[in-house]
């Protein structure tokens, strides 16, 4: 969408929001304004409007929103209390995440909410066993690293992968992360890790670019004939020239320029042309349209 049209979005959505009361219309122009679209972003705004939407109790994710801001006081004024009957106001009518949100609550027990974890727990995975990728990602965090009580690594890998494979692009470069990160106890993890930080990846998450490259490198070394030797080597150069050329996005981008100078140095001259223009293409299709 054009920013002409969002600000001609913005302006209808305000009209139908204040003449005609539509829960719709202040949704979404909540939306807008936390999004800076249309408009400049201004979350206070963005909270009135979300609970202006939210008391008809019409639009379940309304009612989410607005418990974020009464749990953050991002629209000025916070309260937990508060936060929790709206998080299980939005999970009555049907918005399930906003259950695991509600056991983050108790998870951290903050603003008048006693702590409990079990509870917290409990809350997440009947989000999660809703199949709201979102809350299945969020318990994995908590198996993985919540309170000591309740931390299960292999509960948290499982929910995790069902997270990736619920398409949650976060879930799958976390997974092949930690996967990643296991090797040295679990070489055999290797193959699931490429393939899930590649996934992700492949859909845009720059952060995964750097560690696939390190990693086909590394590979080609390993590799048991010259075509497979290639193959890595492509790879390597693909994800590292993606890195380098989205390198304001990614944490350490300084440090791919010498590891992709040295992949290049193995590549023959010849392929660069060819690989370039996959990168160029692949970087071209994660653009949002107009």
């Amino acid at each position: 969408m054009q920013s002409g049209d969002y600000a001609a979005a913005f302006e209808e959505y305000l009209r139908h929001a204040q003449e005609n009361d539509n829960p719709l219309a202040q949704f979404s122009l909540a939306l807008m304004l936390e999004k800076g679209q249309g408009h400049a972003a201004d979350q206070r705004q963005a909270c009135a409007w979300y609970a202006k939407s939210a008391q008809s109790k019409q639009v379940p994710y309304a009612a989410h929103k607005h418990a974020d801001c009464l749990a953050s006081g991002l629209g000025g004024q916070q309260d937990a209390l508060a936060a929790a009957q709206w998080y299980q106001q939005a999970a009555d009518m049907g918005h399930f995440p906003s259950l695991c949100s509600l056991g983050e609550l108790h998870m951290n027990g903050t603003g008048g909410i006693a702590k409990n974890p079990q509870r917290g727990l409990s809350l997440c995975a009947e989000a999660a066993g809703q199949g709201s990728p979102w809350a299945q990602m969020r318990l994995a965090e908590m198996y993985l690293e919540g309170d000591q009580a309740i931390r299960d690594r292999a509960q948290g890998l499982d929910w995790l992968e069902a997270a990736a494979g619920n398409g949650l692009i976060d879930a799958q470069y976390e997974l092949g992360s930690r996967l990643l990160a296991s090797l040295a106890e679990k070489p055999d993890n290797l193959d699931a890790a490429v393939f899930w930080l590649e996934y992700a990846a492949s859909k845009g998450h720059v952060a995964a670019y750097v560690p696939l490259g390190e990693t086909y490198f590394s590979a080609v070394k390993r590799a048991q004939d010259d075509q497979q030797a290639s193959r890595m080597l492509a790879k390597a150069y693909l994800w590292l020239k993606a890195a380098e050329l989205r390198g304001e996005e990614i944490a350490g981008h300084a440090n791919v320029a010498p590891l992709l100078a040295q992949v290049r140095a193995e590549m023959p001259e010849t392929w660069v042309e060819s690989l370039d223009a996959k990168v160029a293409e692949h970087l071209a299709s994660l653009k949002p349209q107009s």
